[in-house]
């Protein structure tokens, strides 16, 4: 899910659990990841109309560019497969 904030940060919601949601956010000119509780999720944080497509490309192209810590990387990769898995299963 692509998410924004108040101060206009665009993140990837990309794992809920029991008690926080893991998101791909840009610290520093770099990609990390951070867990955020459910409760500062839903206050500060609300999805976006764009396409998870084209916002995985943007931020693989800028952890190319900038940086990218390793989860952030792993994070991207796994959800590039599950986007690509899930549009081979509609054809």
């Amino acid at each position: 899910m692509v998410v924004i904030n108040r101060n206009r940060k665009t993140a990837l919601a990309v794992r809920r659990t029991s008690c926080a949601v893991l998101m791909i956010v840009m610290r520093s000119g770099k990609l990390t990841t951070s867990y955020v509780k459910h409760q500062e999720f839903q206050n500060e944080w609300h999805e976006i109309d764009d396409s998870l497509d084209h916002a995985l490309s943007i931020f693989a192209e800028h952890a190319e560019k900038n940086g990218a810590t390793l989860s952030a990387q792993n994070a991207l990769k796994k959800l590039a497969k599950e986007q690509e898995t899930a549009s081979l299963r509609l054809f």
